[in-house]
This record gives structure tokens, C-alpha cells and sequence, in this order.
């Protein structure tokens, strides 16, 4: 993977609700309805929401277990132009992946060399952006059982339920 993905499908699983229809009940709109209120602008964001969860979670899903489509090649420009979002949630990622060996500064350097590439625009290696797409995915999982398989009927519903996950240990 060297784009960003987000799911149409799970292989198997026919009333499974994709991130672009969660995402078009989150999104801001114009319309006269609570999504007026809405902080989610892109389709993005409810994928570094996910990820954010799956990361505080523990949980990873195979990507292979999902049909996904492109979003984007790219960080959106929110987070590129006068922003460090794109830094933070790096960071996020490689303090998940180096909690696992420690203090061992051989393993640190070895992860880090397999996360990371520079000279992509994501930072990120194929196999980072991989392994992302997993924490994303799960995260994602995790985000449809709290909000009981069903998109969720506000956006304080939704921001509730996402304060929840985060708030697990």
C-alpha cells in the first residue's frame, strides 16, 4: 500500500456499513440538520480517527479481509499547510510500533528503517502504510460496534462513542 484506502466492503459480510457511507453521516453539510456542526471536512479524517482508536486500542485487521478504495495519494492540505498533524499522527504510529521492543535500540532502528521512507510524501514505507491501513481498519471495527453496527444518529452520538474508546485503558 502506498496510498491512503478506506473500506467499500468486508469480504463476507453483506450489512457491513462502508467508511465512505459512516463518512457521509459525519461529514459537515450545509443542510439544516445537526451535521451543520459537524468538525469532520474530508474523507480523511474519519480515517485518522480510526486509526487514532485502533492505535489506543490495540486492534489491527488484516487488510486483505476488505474490499477498500483510493482516497487520496497524499496528506490533505489541512494537515500539510501550518500544521503538525501529519507529524503527531507519525509519531502515534512509530511510538505503537517501538513500544513493542523496548529499549533495545537495534530493534527501534531496525522498526523505524521498516516503517519509514522519506522520500515519500506519507514518510512512510509501503509496509507503514500497510500496517497504518491495519490499525485504521480495526480502529474502524471498533468504531462500528460502539455505534451498535449502525451509522450513528448525531454527531454528539458519534463524538460520545469515539470519547468512550478513548477513554478505554
Amino acid at each position: 500500500m502506498d496510498q491512503f484506502y478506506q473500506i467499500s466492503e468486508k469480504k463476507d459480510h453483506v450489512n457491513f456499513i462502508s467508511m465512505v457511507d459512516f463518512n457521509k453521516s459525519i461529514i459537515w453539510g450545509k443542510k439544516n440538520d445537526q451535521r451543520q456542526f459537524s468538525p469532520f471536512k474530508n474523507q480523511l479524517d474519519l480515517f485518522y480517527l480510526s486509526l487514532l482508536v485502533g492505535l489506543k486500542l490495540n486492534s489491527k485487521k488484516q487488510t486483505e479481509d476488505y474490499i477498500y478504495k483510493e482516497m487520496t495519494d497524499n496528506w490533505t492540505e489541512a494537515l500539510s499547510i501550518n500544521s503538525y498533524a501529519k507529524d503527531y499522527i507519525i509519531a502515534l504510529y512509530l511510538n505503537k510500533l517501538i513500544d513493542k521492543v523496548s529499549d533495545d535500540k537495534a530493534k527501534i532502528k531496525q522498526v523505524l528503517n521498516k516503517s519509514l521512507d522519506n522520500k515519500k510524501r506519507t514518510s512512510l514505507s509501503q509496509e507503514g502504510m500497510k500496517e497504518m491501513h491495519e490499525y485504521c481498519f480495526g480502529g474502524y471495527e471498533k468504531i462500528l460496534e460502539a455505534c451498535n453496527n449502525e451509522l450513528p444518529s448525531s454527531i454528539v452520538f458519534f463524538l460520545m462513542k469515539i470519547k468512550k474508546l478513548l477513554e478505554k485503558n
